[in-house]
């Protein structure tokens, strides 16, 4: 699914210069080491993207990413993911106009005692197979 909006978002960014720079990271390498989501990002954008520290800071003080957030539920223990919904939450008061997805598996979701403070949530659903 995050892969699927991320074509979308990379085709609107080409047809229009103004549309945020969807990036793709996978939040199964988040650590709760105390360090700010802006700076995990600023780490992540550069090691997966080799984007440079400075010009990664420049499009988040910009807000010029549209950031796709994979895989919540691999954040493990669950105490560490409940500190990432934090940050990411502490991180969309500084930058609210940034577009942001965050995927999980809903279980997992469901389990933790904190909530993502996003404009908005959608549940997908495995097909199911047709009995004839």
């Amino acid at each position: 699914a995050v892969l699927e909006l991320a074509r979308q978002a990379i085709n609107w960014a080409e047809q229009d210069p103004v549309q945020p720079i969807p990036v793709v990271l996978d939040l199964g390498w988040w650590t709760a080491r105390g360090r700010r989501f802006s700076t995990w990002l600023i780490d992540m954008l550069q090691g997966k993207y080799c984007v440079r520290p400075q010009v990664a800071r420049s499009w988040l003080e910009n807000e010029e990413l549209c950031l796709l957030l994979d895989s919540l539920d691999k954040v493990e223990p669950q105490r560490h993911r409940e500190r990432c919904v934090q940050a990411i939450n502490d991180f969309r008061q500084e930058h609210g106009l940034m577009p942001i997805v965050v995927c999980c598996h809903t279980a997992a979701y469901e389990s933790l005692k904190i909530r993502l403070q996003l404009q908005s949530a959608i549940c997908l659903r495995g097909l199911e197979s047709a009995h004839c």
